[in-house]
C-alpha cells in the first residue's frame, strides 16, 4: 500500500512528496516507511547546456522511461551524457 501527498511551491517552483508505504509482513502486520521527496524542474535547455558546459559532448533527452524523444506535452525527461 502506498500514500501520496504532493505540495508545490509556486515561488521556489518545487513540488514535495509525502509517501507513505506499508509494507506487509504478514499475520496481519505491516512494516510503516515515510519519505519526503522535494523535486525541482528545470527547463531542458538549461539542462542541456549545463550539461555542455560540465564538458560533455554529447547529450540525449528521452521521454522519462522509455527512448522516445520528448514532446511539448512531455512532463519528465531523463537525460543521457557522453
Amino acid at each position: 500500500i502506498s500514500i501520496w501527498r504532493t505540495s508545490y511551491n509556486r515561488k521556489k517552483g518545487t513540488s514535495r512528496l509525502h509517501i507513505t508505504l506499508l509494507v506487509p509482513l504478514g499475520k496481519g502486520l505491516f512494516n510503516r516507511i515515510d519519505e519526503v521527496h522535494l523535486e525541482k524542474g528545470y527547463e531542458r535547455e538549461v539542462v542541456e547546456r549545463l550539461l555542455r558546459e560540465a564538458g560533455f559532448e554529447r547529450v540525449y533527452a528521452f521521454e522519462h522511461l522509455s527512448f522516445r524523444p520528448p514532446s511539448p506535452t512531455t512532463l519528465r525527461i531523463t537525460y543521457m551524457a557522453k
